[in-house]
């Protein structure tokens, strides 16, 4: 089997970390994989260390028809037995060059968007893509409502990468000193508006304004870090709030911190969380998308409304202040994980739908014959 992946994005976030993992998976059931990806990406730099086949992919927008028919030419060649088409744009201009190269299309939804009725949608999730997978529930949702049917979308669940919950005893920022007066949050996502790290600030002012013994480390790094700076520093909070920047070593963050905090507005699944848990620490995330499904309130964490300051940092406190309901939570966190977010299971999961589709094309193939 030939699968041509297809991803757009320069960065390397939550749905790279979950294509590399699906790479790795099918490398291992001897499912010959290519890239095709942006030249210089992060994603083109890790396949390249990993030893995985890539092809440039320059798309500069969704219109970009020179990059779409050079796509088509290279899915034209080489027998490709599918696309997989794995972010926003690659899964518009992917289904375009597919459907002219007559490849069967497998699309993977990761945004916990509402899909916009428009001719463009229809196109795609009615007449071009012959597999919708979601990655939550949270997100089939969005499928079932849009009308997709229901032989045409599958849920394959985002996973945990186990790399990235165990501690590598790499060194933590030098102002992460330890402080055993104080519980430490931990925030680790891109620092767009949709991640609500503005939420969380806000909910820290008013801990530290009751005299709660908190701080925050906030790991990442996106468009709302200077204003998110200055937050910070109106609020008074410079020394209770320290922005980190990206990191790789996230789970040697993770064993240092009391909770992972996820105040999120939109969230497709929320790999942050599902690392948190493996690891054993419980997550207070707001109640929407995918992270409404993979926390269970009370159980592995706490469930708030979004863009509610007030209800997190009662959630902070109430576990803040009780140890021994953390140290459950989080050895029950660490048992959900291991048993419903484990690699092999979406790996599992993707190989039974390519078959799938590959025997309703060779079925097709020999009826025309």
């Amino acid at each position: 089997m030939k699968v041509a992946h297809v991803n757009t994005s320069r960065g390397f976030g939550g749905g790279e970390v979950q294509i590399f993992l699906l790479l790795r998976g099918l490398r291992r059931n001897g499912i010959e994989s290519t890239l095709f990806c942006p030249p210089h990406s992060a994603s083109q730099k890790r396949a390249a260390s990993e030893g995985f086949a890539t092809q440039p992919l320059r798309l500069r927008n969704d219109s970009d028809v020179p990059g779409i028919l050079r796509l088509y030419r290279a899915l034209s060649s080489s027998g490709w037995d599918l696309a997989h088409l794995h972010s926003g744009r690659a899964i518009w201009c992917g289904s375009i060059a597919a459907r002219l190269a007559g490849v069967p299309i497998v699309a993977t939804k990761r945004m916990d968007r509402v899909i916009k009725r428009s001719p463009k949608s229809a196109l795609l999730w009615h007449r071009w893509v012959d597999r919708a997978v979601a990655i939550s529930p949270a997100v089939e949702r969005h499928f079932v409502d849009y009308g997709v049917k229901p032989e045409s979308r599958r849920l394959v669940r985002s996973v945990v990468d186990p790399s990235r919950i165990h501690a590598e005893g790499k060194p933590l920022d030098a102002r992460c000193v330890p402080d055993a007066g104080r519980y430490t949050l931990l925030f680790a996502g891109s620092l767009h508006r949709a991640k609500g790290a503005d939420v969380l600030i806000d909910a820290m002012a008013m801990l530290i304004r009751s005299g709660t013994p908190v701080r925050a480390w906030l790991l990442g790094e996106g468009p709302q870090l200077y204003a998110l700076r200055k937050r910070i520093t109106e609020a008074a909070l410079d020394r209770h709030c320290l922005m980190l920047g990206q990191r790789e070593n996230v789970a040697d963050y993770l064993k240092a911190v009391d909770l992972c905090v996820m105040p999120s507005r939109a969230e497709g699944m929320g790999n942050t969380a599902l690392e948190a848990m493996g690891a054993g620490v419980p997550v207070i995330a707001s109640a929407v998308g995918g992270l409404a499904d993979s926390v269970i309130d009370g159980v592995t964490g706490r469930l708030v409304p979004p863009e509610d300051p007030v209800a997190l940092a009662g959630a902070i406190r109430e576990l803040a202040n009780d140890a021994e309901k953390r140290r459950v939570m989080g050895e029950a966190a660490r048992v959900h994980v291991a048993k419903h977010y484990r690699p092999d299971q979406m790996v599992d999961g993707y190989l039974a739908l390519y078959r799938e589709l590959i025997e309703v094309r060779d079925r097709c193939a020999s009826v025309g014959d």
